[in-house]
């Protein structure tokens, strides 16, 4: 018989060495600072062309009570509703800890790709497709990041989504730049040296630029 008191403080199984871990245990679950579960649900969604080529959002929604997050990139990896890369990881940490509860990803180009040699030849490939789903994502969002990277690549498409930015943007337009001035950085890394500053357009032509 084990007592559940603060004495004795070894017990003894029969023929066996004294267990204080089992006493412990035991002790721990009678007290009233007992652990706490926490159960979350998560909920994914995304929306893939019929053969999984192309990806034209992610959706990651853990308090739909908090404010919406839209994250706009080059083109996406591997990540699914299940896996996940390093890109998805660092930018849903960042949204709970900055908290929201809601996060979208989005894409320059729609083609699920490791690398950018391979969107050689197909960067119109679903392009009215993808841009719906920008331009309804933009309309979603409370905070929109712009996460593309600082290559200065592709400038014909980035001027057409910055175009959808500016005519139908509801909320904040952010970005981070590094300590050189920068901007927009790719979320695969995230350093805490860079700055997160409003989004100037760097492609298109408003009354600030």
């Amino acid at each position: 018989m084990f007592s559940l008191g603060r004495s004795p403080v070894h017990t003894r199984t029969r023929g066996g060495p004294v267990n204080n871990e089992l006493y412990n245990f035991l002790l721990a679950a009678n007290r009233k600072d007992k652990m706490i579960e926490e159960t979350i649900t998560l909920k994914v969604k995304a929306k893939f062309s019929d053969d999984r080529k192309f990806r034209f959002y992610l959706d990651k929604v853990w308090d739909e009570s908090k404010p919406k997050a839209l994250f706009i990139l080059m083109n996406p990896s591997k990540a699914t509703c299940l896996k996940l890369d390093n890109t998805l990881c660092n930018i849903m940490n960042y949204c709970i800890e900055a908290g929201y509860g809601q996060m979208r990803l989005v894409n320059l180009f729609p083609l699920m790709a490791i690398s950018q040699t391979e969107l050689s030849g197909k960067l119109q490939l679903k392009k009215l497709e993808n841009n719906a789903e920008i331009t309804a994502s933009v309309e979603f969002a409370n905070t929109i990041y712009v996460a593309w990277g600082t290559e200065d690549k592709y400038k014909t498409r980035k001027s057409e989504v910055e175009q959808i930015l500016f005519d139908n943007q509801r909320g904040q337009i952010r970005c981070w730049k590094d300590k050189n001035g920068q901007y927009p950085k790719h979320l695969r890394i995230m350093s805490e040296n860079w700055i997160l500053t409003d989004y100037i357009f760097k492609y298109i032509k408003t009354e600030t630029t």
